[in-house]
């Protein structure tokens, strides 16, 4: 009875990065897929090749969810940009487990992380002083 049944599942999306400096201050990424370690170790490259700016700023509202070892990655690149001179990270993103993880990763690379929900929120934060 069931023997011509198929399922179809969505493939995931493939997962890519961007980043680009917007200005001598502020480097952009923009994610797009599921975050992993490769992925962020890819972000860590970018930046140290374009040369952090104090300022980070992580469109991720095109992510679909992230893998275990993205949380240990995203540590090692924010210790590595902050060695570097990187001081802030706004995060754009609404997905909960995102914004939690982001924290997280924020907490324990001891680097000010602001998340929002849309690109106005995450440039308003922006233009706030640096603390420290």
């Amino acid at each position: 009875m069931f023997d011509n049944m198929a399922v179809e599942s969505k493939p995931e999306t493939p997962s890519s990065q961007r980043t680009s400096k917007l200005s001598s201050d502020i480097v952009e990424s923009v994610l797009l897929g599921r975050v992993d370690g490769a992925m962020l170790r890819g972000l860590d490259q970018d930046g140290s090749r374009l040369g952090w700016a104090p300022n980070w700023l992580i469109d991720a509202t095109a992510i679909s969810g992230f893998t275990p070892d993205s949380v240990p990655a995203g540590v090692r690149v924010l210790e590595s940009g902050r060695v570097q001179g990187l001081k802030r990270i706004v995060i754009i993103t609404k997905l909960p487990a995102a914004r939690m993880a982001a924290r997280t990763i924020g907490l324990s690379a001891s680097v000010e992380l602001h998340v929002a929900d849309d690109r106005a929120s995450a440039m308003e934060l922006m233009r706030r002083p640096l603390k420290g």
